[in-house]
Protein backbone atom coordinates (compact mmCIF):
# COMPACT_ATOMS: atom_id res chain seq x y z
CA UNK A 1 0.00 0.00 0.00
CA UNK A 2 1.35 3.61 -0.91
CA UNK A 3 0.01 5.56 1.75
CA UNK A 4 0.38 9.07 -0.70
CA UNK A 5 -2.38 7.64 -2.92
CA UNK A 6 -4.29 6.16 -0.19
CA UNK A 7 -4.80 9.75 1.51
CA UNK A 8 -5.59 11.08 -1.96
CA UNK A 9 -8.15 8.87 -2.77
CA UNK A 10 -9.75 8.96 0.58
CA UNK A 11 -9.97 13.18 -0.19
CA UNK A 12 -11.68 12.09 -3.24
CA UNK A 13 -13.85 9.96 -1.52
CA UNK A 14 -14.85 13.13 0.92
CA UNK A 15 -15.41 15.48 -2.14
CA UNK A 16 -17.36 12.83 -4.31
CA UNK A 17 -18.23 9.45 -3.33
CA UNK A 18 -17.23 6.14 -2.80
CA UNK A 19 -19.24 4.81 -5.63
CA UNK A 20 -16.54 5.91 -7.90
CA UNK A 21 -13.88 4.02 -6.68
CA UNK A 22 -16.42 1.14 -5.99
CA UNK A 23 -17.22 1.33 -10.01
CA UNK A 24 -13.58 1.35 -10.94
CA UNK A 25 -12.57 -1.42 -8.47
CA UNK A 26 -14.69 -3.24 -10.22
CA UNK A 27 -13.61 -2.38 -13.56
CA UNK A 28 -10.25 -3.42 -12.96
CA UNK A 29 -11.06 -6.61 -11.34
CA UNK A 30 -13.05 -7.36 -15.05
CA UNK A 31 -9.58 -6.53 -16.66
CA UNK A 32 -7.80 -9.33 -14.53
CA UNK A 33 -9.34 -11.50 -16.34
CA UNK A 34 -7.53 -10.91 -19.65
CA UNK A 35 -5.93 -13.50 -20.79
CA UNK A 36 -3.41 -11.07 -22.66
CA UNK A 37 -1.83 -9.39 -19.44
CA UNK A 38 1.38 -9.99 -18.05
CA UNK A 39 2.28 -10.94 -15.16
CA UNK A 40 3.84 -7.14 -14.09
CA UNK A 41 0.50 -5.48 -15.33
CA UNK A 42 -1.24 -7.56 -13.00
CA UNK A 43 0.53 -6.59 -10.62
CA UNK A 44 0.27 -3.11 -10.91
CA UNK A 45 -3.50 -3.37 -10.92
CA UNK A 46 -3.66 -5.48 -8.11
CA UNK A 47 -1.75 -3.02 -6.46
CA UNK A 48 -4.13 0.00 -7.37
CA UNK A 49 -6.84 -2.18 -6.40
CA UNK A 50 -5.52 -2.72 -3.30
CA UNK A 51 -4.79 0.92 -2.53
CA UNK A 52 -8.32 1.88 -3.57
CA UNK A 53 -9.25 -0.72 -0.75
CA UNK A 54 -7.29 0.84 1.54
CA UNK A 55 -8.47 4.15 1.11
CA UNK A 56 -11.76 3.10 1.21
CA UNK A 57 -11.51 1.38 4.46
CA UNK A 58 -9.63 4.61 5.85
CA UNK A 59 -12.64 6.86 4.23
CA UNK A 60 -15.36 4.33 6.36
CA UNK A 61 -13.17 4.02 9.71
CA UNK A 62 -13.19 8.42 9.76
CA UNK A 63 -16.86 8.53 8.88
CA UNK A 64 -17.40 5.93 11.70
CA UNK A 65 -15.34 8.12 14.05
CA UNK A 66 -16.32 11.82 13.32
Amino acid sequence: MRLPIIKSLTEFIEEKDSDYILETIETLEALTELPSLKDEELDVIGELISNMYGALEVANSTTRYT
